[in-house]
């Protein structure tokens, strides 16, 4: 089952891991401002989790442009199944086909790209010279890293290797 096809709440280990990534960002001296956050439960239990931890008071900011590409014809799917219906072989082409077919007759890859444009913007134009923490999933951080790092598209997106859970990651 595809991870951002359910509104999963947290395990043992994604909450063992928001508190070392936190406690990591810490004693490195990261601080924010601001909490910006995917309604998914997953992430924003996270955002919670760390507001908690920090004392942090402010209302934690949900933002729908945050959640993942809704894949619904695969929520049943595994890689190797995938893999033996459109022939293919490589986790590359794997994520070609969960972001480049419009099968869900929502968004397709260049929707998917627009929405967290949208986003990015809006964020970086809104709150300039703000630290935010900014909690997001894994396909989302793969367009912020185009955006913010300048990194060719299609290496960000198809290439790039998942950043792990609970990752902070200074823009």
């Amino acid at each position: 089952m595809n991870p951002w096809e359910v509104d999963s709440l947290l395990n043992d280990k994604w909450i063992e891991q928001a508190i070392d990534a936190w406690i990591k960002a810490k004693n490195d001296n990261i601080t924010f401002d601001i909490i910006i956050s995917s309604p998914l439960s997953r992430a924003l239990d996270t955002a919670k989790l760390i507001a908690k931890e920090t004392w942090y008071k402010e209302k934690i900011i949900l933002n729908s442009k945050l959640v993942e590409q809704y894949a619904w014809v695969f929520k049943d799917s595994s890689h190797d199944d995938i893999k033996k219906e459109f022939n293919v072989e490589s986790t590359e082409e794997i994520r070609r086909i969960f972001k480049s077919i419009k099968y869900n007759k929502k968004e397709d890859i260049s929707d998917f790209i627009k929405r967290i444009s949208e986003f990015y913007k809006e964020v970086t134009e809104k709150y300039s010279g703000k630290n935010i923490l900014i909690v997001w999933h894994s396909w989302v951080w793969r367009v912020i890293l185009w955006l913010s790092k300048g990194i060719d598209l299609d290496k960000a997106i198809f290439k790039n290797d998942s950043v792990p859970n609970a990752t902070i990651i200074k823009l």
